[in-house]
């Protein structure tokens, strides 16, 4: 059992205890203040009883009452815990349960009161005139213990709603350490495989992916965004090894070429041509290109990037390219065509977005057989400008998408001069087109072409 799952069991058992003690407490002052809203009830409904029965005991003849119907009244009223006294509408005392059998029963009444645990000792008094239609009948005054003043069905009502709490607490509490246990581990099971993952993870262990159904929401994507970042480093790992390795292949082969030549004139096995020191310069040339393209890209990653935003029509832009492309187009046998909706103004650098639209020409033209199609694209809508660069040529693996902006990427592994260059024009496209503001994506099917769309906005900057 793993010590996130031991703590989030401890605190919901914790958290069930407080909540069920919570309620219990709160139950049982909720069933004293019903109660003693009862009993007061109850006890006006006592005295109101009292007041009735002397008003139809009251005997218009005597203009009194006979002292057996007082007699009979008090003593029940003291059955319920009531001391009266009974007066006339002088003020004379008629009947009072002090002198009743000598005051016995009413010392009764207050014994018993004081004897209860639950008693309320103060003695209340009150006065009610007795009436009917307005006219005084005479006085009564009453004399009880408060409103506590239980009998034995009392108390055993209150023991019984106790003991029903009780039992209703120990279920809530069986129930809610359940559910504690439940929840512990549909939370504590993924956190802990997670932790687990990221312990491979900062192991250099990329492969294992968490396969976890969680019905939290947070949790499920917590265990998505380890899968993502899993894979995601998994993926720099292999760019970064076929990245080293295309360096090394780049670096060697001229390097390669270079010192052989040397060699042999050294050697006096050849003599220093200008031709064979031509092809030695070519090869210090693109070593040279290699190098300064790997610095621009070092200069874009750190921000070193100067625009020249000006006014300028699109649609010239794209005709000085397509006819500067055309010639070599034509070499290949490739048909290129351009299709412009309507005349296209913006405010971009016009410089780098031409870099950008031949860097896919060249890619186009390189890798679109002969006989093949070529077509170049724009619209606008919305403020937002579009060009696309479409062809018919052998297209780009589904394998290696993901991969195609990435420095000193190429999906032609085999790194010939004659199929590409040095996997780094995309990689500069994209810094380029990213900093007017813009995207670069591209769609393509193996064997059958690819579609690369740049998407800027009519005022950059």
């Amino acid at each position: 059992m793993s010590r996130l799952f031991t703590r989030l069991t401890l605190s919901y058992i914790m958290i069930s205890v407080m909540m069920v003690a919570i309620t219990v407490v709160f139950s049982n002052f909720m069933i004293g203040g019903i109660f003693k809203k009862y009993e007061s009830d109850v006890q006006s409904r006592k005295i109101d009883a009292v007041t009735a029965d002397l008003v139809s005991g009251f005997e218009p003849a005597l203009m009194g009452w006979k002292p057996e119907t007082l007699e009979k009244i008090g003593r029940n009223a003291l059955e319920h815990g009531i001391i009266i006294k009974v007066k006339d509408p002088k003020g004379n005392l008629v009947w009072s349960a002090y002198e009743y059998h000598g005051g016995v029963d009413a010392d009764l009444v207050r014994n018993m009161a004081k004897s209860k645990e639950r008693g309320e000792t103060k003695l209340i008094e009150s006065e009610f005139k007795i009436q009917i239609d307005n006219i005084v009948l005479g006085e009564l005054q009453v004399n009880y213990y408060g409103t506590y003043y239980y009998n034995q069905n009392d108390e055993e009502l209150v023991s019984r709603l106790n003991l029903m709490f009780l039992y209703a607490s120990v279920l809530a509490f069986a129930v809610a350490v359940a559910i504690g246990l439940y929840m512990s581990r549909e939370i504590a099971s993924p956190v802990v495989r997670v932790t687990d993952m990221t312990g491979q993870i900062a192991k250099n262990d990329f492969k294992e992916e968490i396969k976890y159904d969680s019905d939290i929401y947070e949790i499920s994507d917590l265990i998505s965004s380890i899968n993502y970042l899993s894979k995601t480093l998994e993926n720099n790992r292999s760019l970064r090894k076929r990245m080293t390795s295309d360096i090394a292949h780049e670096l060697r082969t001229p390097l390669t070429v270079v010192q052989s030549h040397l060699e042999a004139i050294i050697d006096g096995v050849w003599q220093p041509t200008p031709e064979r020191l031509q092809s030695c310069y070519d090869e210090v040339s693109r070593l040279g290109k290699l190098v300064e393209n790997l610095k621009k890209i070092n200069d874009l990653d750190n921000g070193i990037f100067i625009l020249d935003i000006k006014k300028f029509s699109l649609n010239e832009l794209l005709n000085s390219i397509y006819l500067n492309f055309s010639a070599e187009f034509k070499k290949k046998n490739i048909n290129f065509q351009l299709k412009q909706e309507k005349d296209i103004t913006l405010f971009s650098d016009k410089d780098h977005l031409r870099q950008v639209i031949i860097n896919l020409l060249s890619n186009a033209l390189k890798y679109t057989s002969e006989n093949g199609e070529v077509t170049m694209t724009s619209a606008e809508n919305d403020g937002v400008i579009s060009i696309a660069v479409a062809d018919n040529g052998i297209g780009i693996r589904g394998e290696d998408l993901p991969f195609i902006f990435e420095r000193l990427y190429r999906a032609d592994v085999s790194r010939s001069k004659n199929t590409g260059g040095f996997g780094i024009g995309l990689t500069i496209a994209k810094y380029e087109i990213e900093a007017l503001g813009g995207n670069i994506t591209v769609s393509s099917v193996h064997g059958k072409g690819s579609v690369f769309t740049v998407t800027v906005p009519e005022k950059s900057g």
